[in-house]
């Protein structure tokens, strides 16, 4: 499969639900799970439908890796969650680096939804929210236990 005009593009959180990624972009050229370096998950990008409720996002921090996939997107599929991901007031793509853990699998930059300062703040994601990242955890390998419990 030609990967022209394709585009590699990281998710951390709810993205990492198969069942809602697919129902959102469709298939996915390739997936690729690994790590982000330097980043930390928190849950502080506000919803604008409840403010007391909040979003996963990533966040520099040297000591931490966040776990994550890269997924191999076209054109209409990183419009798609342009959408999605309320681009660019919400969140903003920015390149960063990911480092994969399947062997063979060279290190690479892609791009990264990443909330921005203006819908940053205090508040707690809900069950429902966790759930759908706590799946995407199980599903690609990583340790449910990294996330907010009950």
């Amino acid at each position: 499969m030609s990967h022209e005009g394709l585009q590699w593009t990281i998710a951390y959180g709810s993205n990492l639900d198969p069942n809602q990624l697919k129902r959102r972009v469709g298939d996915v050229a390739r997936v690729v799970v690994g790590h982000l370096p330097g980043y930390r998950l928190v849950f502080d990008k506000v919803s604008q439908w409840a403010p007391e409720e909040t979003y996963a996002n990533i966040v520099p921090d040297p000591a931490s890796s966040c776990p994550a996939v890269a997924f191999l997107f076209d054109p209409r599929q990183i419009g798609v969650m342009d959408t999605y991901e309320g681009t660019p007031t919400h969140y903003v793509r920015e390149e960063i680096d990911f480092v994969p853990v399947e062997q063979g699998e060279e290190p690479r930059r892609a791009q990264a939804w990443i909330a921005t300062p203006a819908w940053r703040g205090e508040g707690e994601p809900t069950r429902d929210y966790v759930d759908k990242i706590r799946r995407g955890y199980r599903h690609f390998g990583f340790d449910p236990a990294l996330l907010p419990q009950d």
